[in-house]
């Protein structure tokens, strides 16, 4: 392997749960991919033979995916790809290499069949099996660019992709419901008479037999595999036809390759990410091979996987299943029939009694309506002529509505659908129902033409009697001309348009002052023309994207009735001057505002406070570079207090950029006394204070309610390179992106159960590349729900150093943050936490013990208490192998006994820091005295001691 190569792969290529062992070190049986090893004797065969299969890791570099915008690395979301791609690469080294299982690879290997089969797998559009393909046959299965895929996910993918290559050289069978039915897999492997080249190059003679890749999804328990299917995975590996299986843990994929007598796995890890190497053109492959092998506990595997094996011929076929009947328990991970039992099922209802559609209880009709849209729902079931059916139908999709003048409602969307769906709708659903629509969704963007094409048809003031919403995406400036003349009775009008400044201005105004009806109006962009000063507006709710300040004040100046005003991206024009044609001229009956501005002034909004005195709910996010006014809190409770008497909601969202650590220092106690102060105590808002570094620029995030509107707050929305790029462009759009790979250091704080399954169920942002990570935790919180918000929220095998930062509730949480963070190797405790370190080596917390073990080389402890000879003693026994212990303490004595101990046992410690709180400790001790003081405990070796008395610190190098 080249020198990069294995400098990555030697960061990754340890123990996952338990000591740091080389194989080398055991006396153990080991299964490979059906192959019976035994250590030590074997150790260099073991390595020969991992070191051949193929190792498909995340790259970056590649040609974008679909699209030169598309994504041009898969770190972070690519990894069970990766792992299907190695298992799929094994099946073609066993199928067309001559050596089948028992080929080695070495350098500079000249074998063309080789290279033939890795050039399938590299990452070029057009390579058969390349991270693009796999993406691009990914959209059929639902998911998107950039979405992680689970184990049946990336199994049906390679199988569509396997049919549609090579001339059908590979069949691959994806079983199903747990069940192996062999007569559909023995009538699909019927090869034919054309015979593939790359099968004409192999030396086997079956030629009645398709090359078979059986992949098998299962899942073995409900959140940890079944005790009772470990020997069952172990058997299959001890097969001669295993391909392994693909799984590992939640978004965290591996190919697991075999076992070690015991209760550990061994895999091949994707989570290294390497440069792009075209092997077209370039005969360097040494990073698609890796010496090494990954080992994990099989307690810690998630209990959803894809089994698979591979049969070159029909008589490794019957051998395969002729083993699994013989081996496999009772009550096995999977069946295996002759016959689809199903089909039998169906025969004999054929035989005795038919069943009908409309016998299914009418529960089971409402649980499959509600994976439909109405729209979907009336289209799969227009040819059936049942009136119990379209019973069901009416009664989940025409909603009853007392008092109204129509009996019952109707929302259609014609946005996002296919054409036929569109023509269907079209000629089938709106001229029968029509009557009964109350929110329309009409769409240019999906289906170019669409919003034409329907006003040549209907009219929405005489077709569409109770039209209450209405909707328009991307409509052109003819079209909303005509629908602004005829419409009638909508009440809310929605315009969402890149292009709203191309409108005709009387076009809008008529929307705006002269449709009485509409009282609630969104808009995508609002200018400065679309005020009409001498005219007076009907809307009360107003919506818009994107405006400008001195727009914003017209706003407020010329909607009178204007009761609630949310804004998304409230931007300021550069070198704004106000005037007195900017002040508040008439009262403001608002009640509701949302406000979601970048980079302006305290001061200018102040302006506005005094006028907002009927205002109940008032959210207000920032995002900006300059002024600390935001996280006054003098100043928003004087605000409260004086103006917003009938206030019952307040939403705070404050992102600060580019801070120096001074500007952190200053800031940070004052957040601490914003959060604790009894007014906002008194009116329960909490507020939460986290910073994170991106590149050498620190951002300080506070906010209130840690669980805020989705779709308003900032919540680390926007990517900073992003925003920054055009912040002063106030009709730039402002693209939303949750990636952030700058950020190497975060201070996360988590607040609560209630905020995690928040930022759970949405779209939520991601740190790929964060080493240091600083937890806060405010209240008691879930481990398991705990564990789950941190592998979401950030790349937990980048994280090299923790700290815990406040209280830690439980241990449970802490053991489950050290469980995922398999790098870790520096532990950060702060802020006065005795009873956390002394939990840490109670008996009962002895798998916690175990992982810091195995991980823990820098270890660093902030006290501001005494600590115990015995916590110092167990920190010297339980971790002897660390390099570095910090301790910040009131008094040396607390430490002075231990010292020798630890600079005799702890044969790899290089640094020794001891900080002093107390002024005493500074005048009693000096450097001689500290060197009299070790020459008096026989440490006589070399060392380098320095005391610091401005910081009150002793520092010894070894």
């Amino acid at each position: 392997m080249n020198s990069a190569a294995l400098s990555l792969a030697a960061s990754m290529f340890e123990r996952n749960d338990t000591d740091n062992n080389a194989l080398s070190d055991t006396d153990a049986e080991i299964y490979i991919l059906g192959v019976k090893y035994k250590t030590p004797n074997d150790t260099y065969a073991i390595t020969d033979d991992a070191r051949s299969r193929f190792w498909f890791t995340y790259r970056n570099g590649f040609a974008p995916i679909g699209g030169p915008s598309g994504p041009t690395r898969d770190t972070g979301w690519g990894c069970m790809m990766r792992c299907g791609q190695m298992m799929f690469a094994e099946a073609y080294l066993r199928f067309f290499l001559p050596a089948g299982r028992y080929f080695r690879w070495h350098p500079k290997i000249t074998d063309p069949i080789y290279w033939e089969i890795l050039n399938m797998f590299i990452d070029k559009r057009h390579s058969s099996y390349s991270i693009h393909q796999i993406v691009q046959m990914g959209d059929s299965e639902g998911k998107s660019v950039g979405q992680w895929f689970g184990p049946n996910t990336i199994a049906q993918v390679l199988r569509r992709i396997a049919s549609n290559e090579f001339d059908k050289q590979v069949h691959v069978h994806v079983a199903m419901d747990n069940t192996l039915i062999l007569d559909e897999i023995r009538k699909l492997c019927q090869i034919s008479s054309n015979i593939s080249n790359l099968i004409k190059k192999s030396n086997d003679t079956q030629i009645h037999w398709k090359p078979l890749v059986i992949i098998i999804p299962l899942r073995l328990g409900l959140n940890d595999v079944n005790v009772e299917y470990i020997d069952q995975i172990k058997l299959c590996f001890r097969l001669p036809q295993t391909l392994g299986f693909i799984g590992g843990k939640p978004n965290h994929a591996h190919y697991f390759i075999g076992y070690l007598e015991g209760d550990e796995l061994l895999y091949l890890d994707p989570h290294v990410t390497q440069p792009h190497i075209d092997t077209t053109s370039s005969f360097d492959d040494s990073s698609y091979h890796c010496d090494k092998v990954n080992r994990m506990k099989f307690s810690g595997l998630d209990p959803s996987l894809a089994l698979a094996f591979a049969c070159k011929s029909e008589n490794e076929f019957d051998d395969l299943i002729s083993k699994l009947r013989q081996y496999l328990p009772v009550r096995p991970m999977f069946e295996i029939c002759e016959t689809n039992p199903f089909d039998v099922l169906a025969q004999k209802i054929d035989d005795h009694e038919e069943m009908k559609l409309e016998d299914l209880p009418g529960e089971i009709w409402f649980l499959i309506l509600s994976y439909l849209s109405p729209l979907e729902a009336f289209y799969a079931f227009k040819k059936i002529k049942n009136p119990r059916i379209n019973s069901i139908l009416t009664d989940m999709y025409l909603i009853r509505q007392v008092g109204d003048n129509y009996s019952s409602i109707l929302n259609l969307s014609l946005a996002h659908i296919s054409l036929s769906m569109y023509k269907f709708a079209m000629s089938d659903i709106i001229p029968y129902y029509s009557h009964m629509i109350h929110e329309l969704i009409l769409s240019n963007k999906q289906t170019p033409g669409e919003i034409n094409d329907f006003l040549q048809k209907y009219s929405l003031t005489h077709d569409f009697t109770y039209l209450s919403c209405l909707r328009l995406i991307e409509p052109s400036p003819i079209e909303l001309n005509i629908i602004v003349n005829d419409i009638q009775n909508v009440k809310m009008l929605d315009i969402q348009s890149k292009y709203m400044h191309s409108f005709d201005v009387d076009t809008i105004q008529t929307i705006l002052y002269s449709k009485s009806t509409i009282d609630y109006c969104c808009l995508s962009q609002f200018h400065q023309d679309f005020i009409s000063k001498d005219s007076y507006s009907f809307i009360q709710s107003l919506k818009i994207d994107s405006c400008d300040y001195l727009c914003f004040l017209s706003i407020l100046n010329h909607f009178c009735l204007l009761e609630k005003l949310s804004i998304n991206t409230l931007s300021m024009p550069r070198n704004v001057i106000l005037s007195s044609n900017n002040l508040i001229e008439n009262p403001l009956l608002i009640k509701d505002l949302k406000l979601r501005a970048f980079s302006i002034r305290f001061d200018y909004l102040l302006v506005l406070f005094p006028f907002l005195e009927n205002i109940q709910r008032f959210s207000l996010s920032l995002v900006c570079d300059e002024g600390f006014d935001y996280v006054n809190s003098d100043k928003w409770q004087m605000i409260i207090r004086n103006y917003w008497p009938l206030l019952t909601k307040f939403q705070f969202y404050s992102e600060l950029w580019y801070l120096t650590s001074v500007d952190l220092d200053e800031l940070y106690p004052h957040l601490l006394s914003f959060k604790n102060d009894s007014f906002w105590i008194e009116r329960q808002i909490g507020f939460v204070a986290d910073f994170y570094q991106d590149k050498n620029d620190l951002h300080l995030i506070f906010y209130s309610n840690p669980y805020p509107d989705e779709k308003f707050s900032n919540q680390w929305g926007h990517s900073i390179d992003v925003v920054s790029t055009s912040k002063y462009n106030i009709n730039s759009s402002l693209v939303i992106e949750n990636t952030y790979e700058h950020v190497s250091r975060l201070l996360l704080t988590v607040y609560d159960n209630k905020q995690m399954r928040y930022e759970l169920d949405k779209i939520s942002r991601y740190f790929p590349n964060v080493d240091t990570l600083t937890i806060r935790f405010e209240q008691h919180a879930s481990s398991a729900l705990f564990r789950l918000h941190i592998e979401k929220l950030i790349n937990p095998d980048h994280i090299k150093h923790l700290v815990l930062d406040g209280k830690c509730h439980t241990m449970a949480a802490l053991y489950e943050l050290i469980l995922c963070l398999s790098n870790m190797n520096k532990l950060t405790i702060t802020n006065n936490q005795r009873i956390l370190v002394k939990q840490i080596f109670q008996g009962r917390n002895e798998r916690l013990l175990l992982l810091l073990r195995q991980r823990l080389q820098y270890f660093n402890l902030l006290y501001d208490g005494v600590m115990s000879y015995d916590t110092v003693e167990a920190i010297r026994y339980n971790f002897p192998h660390l390099k570095t212990f910090s301790a910040c303490l009131p008094h040396f004595e607390d430490f002075r006994d231990v010292i020798p101990s630890f600079m005799r046992h702890m044969k790899q410690l290089q640094y020794l820091h001891i900080g002093l709180e107390c002024d005493n400790d500074k005048k009693n001790f000096t450097t001689q005295d500290m060197y009299d003081w070790f020459r008096r405990h026989n440490i006589l070796h070399e060392i380098k001691l320095s005391i610091d008395t401005y910081t009150n610190s002793i520092h010894i190098w070894l």
